[in-house]
């Protein structure tokens, strides 16, 4: 192979990262992979998570604990890349964080869950 072919396939490898790491970028903010997210972040459980867009990048996500026995509120507002800041509104739960900031990931895109 020549040069010009192993740049290509570099740039290409660059840009499946790149979507890969940040897949929210090219996706868009999907409610499930905020959701899974978000609860992963907080310690709690994917299954029984769910967030409402209400515009402007701003969210409200429902986030169950590990026992899916309660679930509280979070207030998210998302930004570049697919990254977000979450902020407890509802009762404190068992172990769940007040607090938390991260990112849509890759597993989080495409999880089934």
């Amino acid at each position: 192979m020549n040069m010009r072919a192993f740049a290509i396939a570099g740039l290409i490898l660059l840009g499946l990262g790149f979507v890969a790491w940040r897949p929210a970028v090219v996706l868009g903010v999907e409610p499930g992979a905020l959701a899974r997210s978000v609860s992963g972040e907080v310690g709690g459980s994917s299954v029984g998570s769910n967030c409402r867009d209400r515009g402007s990048g701003d969210w409200f996500c429902s986030v169950m604990d590990r026992e899916g026995s309660s679930g509280t509120g979070y207030s998210v507002n998302t930004r570049g890349l697919g990254c977000w800041d979450a902020a407890r509104v509802g009762r404190p739960v068992g172990e769940l964080q007040a607090t938390a900031s991260g990112c849509i990931g890759f597993f989080d895109e495409l999880s089934p869950l």
